[in-house]
């Protein structure tokens, strides 16, 4: 009797695959040839799952910030206490993912421009909630604050990865940049920023 894998864990399988050989050869010198043969299926079975090579890369983007805002929602149930908290981790965990920061060989160019596309499409329901809360709390009275924290995110990030910046220093400009009272992050960025060093 022949026995068939689960379609899901098949295609998990070609997606970490697939993951492995972009970052160790690179996506252009991967073919969905050696796709298959690293899980040990026909190259024909590929095509089941995925109708070329860039759809098994978004696949692989994508499946990396799902498994990251797993672990985003689990820090949030274990760490997040208000509005302040939430909203730091939310900013600091863009620093645990993004390709520039992790030093991840499988994004260049337009490959990052996907993945921040992508990243910021699934976190939305994340940020709603974060703004909403800010918003009820009184917190947070922006005409635009879900455009707003993804500025300040963005421009914290590019200001990182041009010289270094301090914990203190980034909670003074997302305070300012938010609109927030002068001191209203501090006692929450040592706890929560935990990407930024210290002074």
């Amino acid at each position: 009797m022949r026995i068939t894998k689960d379609p899901i864990l098949r295609r998990q399988e070609l997606i970490d695959a697939a993951r492995e050989l972009f970052i160790d050869a690179g996506v252009s010198k991967t073919s969905v040839a050696k796709i298959a043969a690293h899980v040990g299926v026909a190259k024909g079975l590929f095509y089941y799952y995925f109708e070329t090579k860039e759809d098994v890369l978004m696949a692989v983007i994508e499946d990396l910030c799902d498994k990251h805002i797993a672990q985003l929602n689990i820090r949030f149930e274990e760490e997040a206490h208000d509005f302040y908290s939430r909203l730091l981790i939310f900013i600091d965990a863009y620093y645990d993912i993004h390709p520039d920061s992790r030093g991840d060989e499988l994004f260049d160019g337009e490959l990052i421009h996907n993945f921040h596309h992508t990243y910021l499409m699934k976190v939305e329901d994340i940020l709603n909630d974060i703004v909403i809360e800010g918003q009820a709390s009184g917190e947070l009275d922006l005409k635009h604050p879900n455009e707003m924290i993804i500025m300040t995110l963005d421009g914290v990030f590019a200001l990182k990865n041009m010289r270094d910046i301090s914990r203190d220093m980034v909670s003074v400009m997302i305070e300012q940049s938010l609109n927030f009272v002068d001191g209203s992050l501090a006692v929450h960025s040592e706890k929560y920023l935990v990407n930024f060093e210290r002074g």
